[in-house]
């Protein structure tokens, strides 16, 4: 009982440490275009493959996308360029 009580205990412990240290994306709009995009990717992966080498070719693109979704983040992140509030957005 004491084991798993300590068990439960420490994976408590690591749980909040991960939240309390997450910290929030300064790319909210890039991170959510890439989730679509992992989204569209996974979808495309799962149709079957009689498309004339189309969804190969949506695969290809999505790709492309998202190395340049990545990199895009990475520069903001580089460059110290946070997202800036939207206008209408109370503060």
């Amino acid at each position: 009982m004491k084991k798993t009580t300590a068990v439960l205990g420490l994976l408590l412990t690591v749980l909040l440490a991960a939240f309390v240290s997450a910290e929030p994306t300064d790319q909210p709009k890039m991170e959510a275009a890439k989730a679509d995009l992992l989204a569209a990717r996974a979808e495309l992966m799962q149709a079957e493959h009689n498309k004339g080498g189309h969804r190969t070719n949506a695969i290809a693109f999505i790709n492309q996308a998202l190395t340049n979704v990545n990199r895009g983040i990475s520069f903001a992140q580089r460059h110290n360029h946070r997202s800036q509030p939207e206008l209408n957005s109370p503060r």
